[in-house]
């Protein structure tokens, strides 16, 4: 509540995002950024890029979609996001690289 004699003031606004509004404390910001659809979308790609070792291209518009879908049917347990990230054909069947970066 207080550092070096100064009052903490833990409220805040988030105001360019689906989740605009007013949250006092970490606690309510986290409810507000669970909630938000870009917070989750952002958590799905994160996970995406790190799983896959790559940025998403337009090629992957169906794998992101259905995985986003999987992880909202789980109510966002990030155990069953990485389960849906694994267990696509993007995933399981990548394109193989020949020496010298040809495809």
């Amino acid at each position: 509540t207080a550092e070096t004699g100064q009052t903490i003031d833990a409220s805040g606004e988030v105001m360019q995002s689906d989740m605009k509004g007013t949250f006092n404390g970490p606690v309510e910001l986290a409810h507000k950024l669970a909630a938000s659809k870009q917070v989750q979308g952002c958590v799905v790609k994160s996970w995406f890029r790190y799983a896959y070792g790559r940025a998403e291209t337009t090629d992957d518009g169906c794998t992101l979609q259905g995985v986003g879908q999987s992880f909202e049917a789980s109510q966002f347990n990030l155990k069953s996001l990485v389960v849906a990230l694994t267990t696509t054909d993007a995933f399981l069947y990548r394109k193989v690289i020949a020496p010298g970066g040809a495809q």
